[in-house]
């Protein structure tokens, strides 16, 4: 079997569109060059992919089945074309990293910054998005790395390498009614709402189990948010809502208007972890692990002198 890397991916673009036409504009070949090269695929499978119809073409059974080993043949010639042109360049080359909110600023600029810096011809792509949207990235080859924050129980179908921690934290205003309390149990957060992310995230699922424990009702959450942002540090400077944030977001904050809540039910921990490709490490991915793995202990000495 001499299956062309071309003409898989020729076949994602048909899968992605269903249309012949369009497949052929995506790939910036003509029609009948999509046509042959879907005919040298099945001759080659001894499968039946596609089907046509009136409106364009469909996956056959076969189709549908070979979708996933289609996207790993491409996903893994990428790599070996990204990894080999690394080489030639020395390092150089292009990182295409993601990230979410939390991971952008606390744990990736100041490392992507000197490394910028270092090396005069790298270039990076950057994409910031949820931490399952990110993986799912990295598993389609699209992203070489991705920064996120990874609970006891995170699962991701990719390798991790721990990097750091960054846990949640509660937080209000320096002027809120609790702040102004010597010690404060979970019972008296009972009054106050939530500024916080859905009921489906995994922050919620937490809290939720903490008042659960403590004979609590559910928490009220009235501002709804997809990510900790400065919104959100803005909302809880004029308000006397409650929320959780993660310790790399504070640190950086202007805090003298901002007060930590001193109860440890209520602190969640939390690893930052680097996604990859299963098996696939450049030089590149393994100089930003090394130096992000290095800035976050460095900001754990410092954590630990206040």
């Amino acid at each position: 079997m001499n299956i062309s890397l071309k003409d898989v991916s020729y076949f994602l673009a048909v899968a992605g569109t269903t249309r012949l036409s369009e497949a052929a504009d995506i790939c910036e070949v003509t029609q009948p060059a999509i046509s042959k090269a879907m005919r040298r695929l099945e001759g080659e499978l001894g499968l039946t992919l596609l089907e046509r119809h009136a409106r364009g073409t469909r996956l056959t059974a076969a189709g549908r089945q070979f979708l996933p080993v289609a996207q790993n043949l491409h996903a893994g010639d990428l790599d070996a074309q990204r990894l080999a042109g690394e080489l030639r360049a020395q390092g150089s080359g292009l990182l295409r990293i993601g990230v979410t909110n939390a991971t952008r600023t606390g744990q990736l600029a100041p490392v992507l910054g000197e490394l910028i810096q270092q090396r005069a011809g790298l270039r990076v792509q950057l994409k910031i998005g949820r931490s399952d949207q990110l993986a799912k990235a990295v598993q389609a080859g699209e992203l070489d790395v991705a920064l996120v924050p990874a609970y006891a129980d995170s699962v991701f179908a990719c390798d991790r390498d721990t990097v750091g921690r960054d846990p949640l934290i509660p937080v209000v205003r320096a002027a809120h009614p609790l702040s102004l309390q010597s010690s404060i149990a979970i019972k008296d957060l009972l009054p106050f709402f939530w500024l916080l992310s859905s009921s489906t995230s995994t922050p919620f699922r937490l809290l939720n189990e903490v008042y659960r424990r403590s004979g609590l009702p559910t928490p009220t959450v009235v501002v709804e948010t997809e990510y900790a942002s400065e919104l959100d540090m803005t909302l809880l400077r004029t308000t006397n809502l409650l929320t959780l944030v993660p310790q790399s977001m504070l640190s950086l904050s202007e805090q003298s208007d901002l007060h930590i809540l001193q109860l440890n039910e209520l602190k969640f921990e939390r690893e930052v972890v680097m996604l990859s490709r299963t098996g696939v490490v450049t030089p590149l991915m393994r100089t930003l692990s090394e130096r992000i793995r290095k800035h976050a202990a460095h900001l754990e000495k410092l954590r630990a002198r206040k």
